[in-house]
């Protein structure tokens, strides 16, 4: 389990570790805030798409090649933007750091998608991302930690030795992926799969309710310096302060899941947290946009991402339902659209016309709405099913 959470955390360690640095990567390759929020959508691309192909090969050959590779990748891009000198180099790095801690992520789930199924799968997703949620907690303060005696580019040599402790943590897993669950698709035939896998409605509806819950996450992660830094002022250590109470409290939102799949369905508790996630997030909307109190703010932007990590593990759970074989397909799948919807956040949110906390209460109101609807829309379907 704690290996697996370590696989897992490769792009919260990516995204959030970095958070604090933001003004001084401004600074430092003479550009805005706003613009160094395309190096983490960058990160996010370079996920989508890598998922795509590490999921394609895990199924083929096995879980623990595909992610010590992968890793390796990650460890040597994240050496390379040390030493990027402007900023599209920087990106470029970050797109290449990405797709390789794709390999991970796909590993650990489709690992989990091996040995469990059913609310057995969701609980272990549950106890997963609780190690997982650990690195929102700690990563901003080692962020600001450093930067208080290094420049940003340490970050990323932080980055490289947390990627080589990561790749023993894999060589020490059993590999998973039973000879009979293997594939033999050659790229044509993995295509096809994947859209075979993708034309199934039940697969689907998780698919997009899955993607707007992450939108809602990235939009917080990519303006919360802006917000937090800029607009309320607030020094380092308060901002670390702030994002590790949140990433908590998301960490808290997913033992309440793990514990109440005890007792009430997948279904049911998904749909819970998708009504509360948007009840919080309206509430957000207005304080973010009829107020100046930042803790009205911080208090309700913990609660909507209290919610995220429920919603988006019980969706999983709920799509990967019918495959136990190609799960690592459809762990890729679902990977690729959290990973799209959060690039399209990240960058999106950076063209809101809005000062910077109503830049951020709008985008995660507007992917809370789109997740409500989706909600809606499945319950209105189902009940149209005889």
């Amino acid at each position: 389990m704690l290996i697996l959470g370590v696989m897992g955390m490769f792009p919260a360690l990516a995204s959030d570790v970095y958070l604090p640095a933001f003004p001084e990567v401004a600074r430092e390759l003479h550009v805005t805030i706003n613009q160094v929020q395309f190096t983490l959508a960058a990160s996010m691309v370079g996920m989508g798409v890598g998922m795509l192909g590490w999921g394609m090969w895990s199924d083929r050959v096995g879980r623990r090649l595909p992610a010590l590779i992968g890793t390796l990748m990650y460890v040597a891009a994240s050496i390379l933007c040390v030493f990027s000198p402007n900023l599209g180099w920087l990106i470029v790095w970050r797109l290449v750091q990405g797709a390789g801690g794709a390999a991970a992520v796909v590993a650990s789930r489709a690992l989990v998608r091996d040995f469990f199924s059913g609310t057995e799968m969701a609980r272990m997703l549950a106890a997963v991302s609780t190690v997982f949620f650990i690195t929102p907690v700690v990563a901003p303060s080692v962020g600001a930690l450093i930067l208080g005696v290094a420049n940003w580019q340490a970050l990323f040599v932080m980055m490289a030795a947390f990627g080589v402790f990561g790749s023993i943590g894999i060589l020490a897993l059993p590999e998973s992926l039973k000879v009979e669950n293997r594939v033999s698709n050659n790229f044509g035939q993995a295509m096809v799969a994947f859209g075979r896998i993708l034309r199934d409605g039940h697969f689907r509806q998780y698919f997009w309710q899955n993607a707007a819950s992450v939108c809602i996450t990235i939009s917080y992660i990519s303006t919360t310096s802006d917000v937090y830094l800029v607009h309320f002022g607030l020094p380092r250590p308060s901002f670390a302060l702030i994002f590790g109470i949140t990433a908590f409290g998301q960490m808290v939102g997913a033992q309440v899941n793990r514990r109440l799949l005890k007792r009430i369905a997948v279904k049911r508790l998904l749909t819970g947290f998708v009504i509360a996630q948007f009840s919080f997030a309206t509430a957000l909307f207005l304080v973010g946009h009829f107020t100046d109190a930042a803790w009205a703010v911080i208090l309700f932007q913990v609660l909507t991402i209290f919610c995220g990590g429920s919603v988006v593990g019980n969706g999983t759970t709920l799509a990967l339902r019918d495959y136990q074989v190609n799960a690592a397909s459809g762990v890729a799948l679902l990977a690729l659209a959290q990973s799209l919807a959060g690039a399209f956040a990240a960058a999106a949110t950076s063209f809101i016309p809005f000062e910077p906390v109503q830049r951020m209460t709008t985008a995660m109101w507007g992917a809370a709405v789109a997740s409500f609807l989706l909600m809606i829309t499945r319950q209105i379907r189902k009940r149209q099913i005889p």
